[in-house]
């Protein structure tokens, strides 16, 4: 039963394209995740929400700072749990490596660059360890998962 409504949940919500309670700007999906085929393969590894420069991020998990600086044009922020690796970008920060953060708090604002550049912001998740790919929607919506201990 409970397989059920969350299959209608994410149904509708996909529909509906807006997270509530987004990170950053309206929580309008402009960009849906998109897997790849495989793991070099074409794919869109995360989501992108309409967002806009100055906006503050506040970051939907509690974990720890993994990274926060420049990726080429672009600054970014990875936030780790036990399991995943979720990451903003643009996203600018006063955060350091290791810094503790918690679900709710201000972790910077949305910077520039990128293909997200002064239109939105884009979120990954990728499990700890690995470069496997993750639908973050149910993490932006603070819904639990379940995750192998191996592969």
């Amino acid at each position: 039963m409970k397989a059920l409504f969350l299959i209608g949940l994410f149904s509708w919500l996909a529909g509906l394209g807006v997270i509530p309670n987004p990170p950053a700007g309206s929580g309008v999906v402009l960009r849906p995740y998109s897997p790849p085929a495989s793991e070099f393969a074409r794919g869109h590894r995360g989501v992108d929400l309409d967002a806009m420069p100055e906006e503050f991020v506040i970051t939907p998990i509690s974990g720890v700072v993994h990274f926060a600086g420049y990726v080429v044009d672009r600054p970014v922020l990875t936030i780790a749990t036990a399991t995943i690796l979720m990451t903003f970008e643009p996203v600018d920060s006063f955060l350091i490596k290791g810094q503790r953060v918690t679900r709710g708090e201000i972790v910077g604002w949305v910077g520039l660059g990128g293909h997200c550049n002064q239109s939105c912001i884009h979120v990954g998740v990728r499990r700890v360890g690995t470069r496997i790919y993750l639908d973050p929607i149910p993490y932006l919506l603070g819904i639990p998962r379940l995750l192998p201990a191996t592969l």
